[in-house]
């Protein structure tokens, strides 16, 4: 028996794997591209959401340790409510800490 004639690979199919290649590099890079823009806008769009959720809550709490101070409010806990009050009706919300 004779070995098998190796024969160089055909310009067809160094054409073909070329061009298949360059399709799924190109592919790879732009999906690569997308999907960090994707990250990046949700990322924007989550610091806007906590930022307004911030905003929101801090005029309550200011509000609340100004009564604090001038014993305007009779209740005992009424920041502790508040801050209650304000998880619940956000439930994206873990918790809330107030620093001084």
């Amino acid at each position: 028996m004779t070995p098998p004639i190796h024969r160089p690979a055909s310009l067809r199919f160094r054409i073909l794997a070329t061009v298949g290649l360059t399709i799924c590099l190109t592919t790879m890079v732009l999906s690569w591209g997308i999907l960090y823009s994707w990250r990046a806008t949700l990322v924007s769009r989550e610091e806007s959401h906590a930022l307004a959720v911030a905003r929101a809550l801090s005029v309550a709490v200011i509000d609340a340790l100004i009564y604090s101070e001038m014993d305007l409010d009779r209740s005992e806990g009424f920041l502790d409510n508040y801050v209650r009050m304000f998880v619940v009706q956000n439930p994206r919300l873990r918790s809330i800490t107030v620093l001084d």
